[in-house]
């Protein structure tokens, strides 16, 4: 069995004016073990709020996001960002035209046309189009007599989103056996609030 020494660092004397990924790979440690060490020994060099100024233009930007990341010690976002400024040639293209996309329509036609599950385009569209979607489904004029699967699969939404709005919209037309618990809640609801 091999024993291995680890070279003792004379952590005071170290150059602190280099960044933590530099003396990583210099002195063979991870980056997050230079910043700890930072802390103790050079507190003075820590940036204070200062935005920190990357090696932007020698980054390979053929590698991953991840991977630049893990190299410079930053988050994902932030090499993103620098990648769209940088090198936005190698910027991956969204796989489906989100931006393009006519969000007055329902999330059936457009998971139609573009061959996914209108479940994903409900998710999207909050990223792209949160306000179509409140007013997106008109409750008051569905026909309440159909059941909730028929009405789902028309909107493009999940049942248990139509069963709420039966709730709300026309509990008159909701199964016997939920309307008997939706009652027995309300009673547990306000006896709960007269007792106190």
């Amino acid at each position: 069995m091999k024993i291995y020494r680890i070279a003792k660092i004379d952590w005071a004397n170290i150059d602190w004016s280099k960044f933590d990924v530099d003396l990583a790979k210099e002195l063979g440690f991870t980056k997050q073990y230079i910043s700890l060490q930072r802390h103790t020994y050079a507190p003075l060099t820590l940036n204070k709020g200062k935005k920190t100024k990357y090696p932007w233009k020698d980054v390979d930007w053929s590698k991953s996001s991840q991977d630049i990341s893990s190299e410079l010690g930053v988050d994902q976002k932030t090499v993103s960002h620098a990648r769209q400024k940088y090198a936005p040639d190698t910027v991956s293209q969204p796989r489906y035209p989100w931006k393009d996309v006519d969000w007055n329509r329902t999330n059936k036609d457009i998971a139609e046309e573009l061959g996914v599950y209108a479940s994903y385009v409900s998710l999207i569209r909050s990223k792209y189009a949160p306000t179509t979607m409140q007013s997106r489904h008109p409750w008051e004029s569905i026909d309440w007599t159909r059941d909730n699967k028929d009405i789902a699969q028309e909107l493009g939404v999940r049942t248990k989103h139509v069963s709420r709005a039966r709730e709300k919209h026309a509990p008159q037309t909701m199964p016997s056996n939920q309307l008997a618990e939706l009652a027995s809640s309300y009673n547990w609801y306000r006896r709960s609030q007269s007792s106190s």
